[in-house]
């Protein structure tokens, strides 16, 4: 056998055991009864967040230490130091800017 024979052949091997591992875990959360869990629940909206947090600068905000949790889809992000920047698209706001510590 080639070198070429035995390379493809292990490279079937290899996407028949993913494909494999794949159908086995659809099953167990099709017998769980979720199959696509969604159980994200968020406590804010980018609006709210504006009209509560813009006025306050860096200092005051990172006194507050302040938690939440958004919907939205992150389009861009950008890591700086021990700073996660994230653009969220979603809801009102074209593009709300997230800052948080790693």
């Amino acid at each position: 056998m080639s070198e070429q024979e035995t390379r493809g052949a292990n490279e079937a091997i290899d996407f028949n055991d993913e494909l494999r591992n794949r159908r086995e875990k659809l099953v167990a959360l099709r017998q769980q009864g979720v199959a696509f869990p969604n159980d994200f629940r968020r406590d804010h909206t980018s609006d709210q967040l504006h009209e509560e947090f813009d006025a306050k600068n860096n200092q005051e905000l990172e006194s507050l230490n302040i938690e939440v949790s958004v919907a939205g889809r992150m389009m861009t992000r950008r890591i700086m130091g021990e700073s996660l920047l994230c653009n969220v698209a979603g809801c009102r706001w074209p593009y709300s800017t997230v800052r948080c510590k790693r």
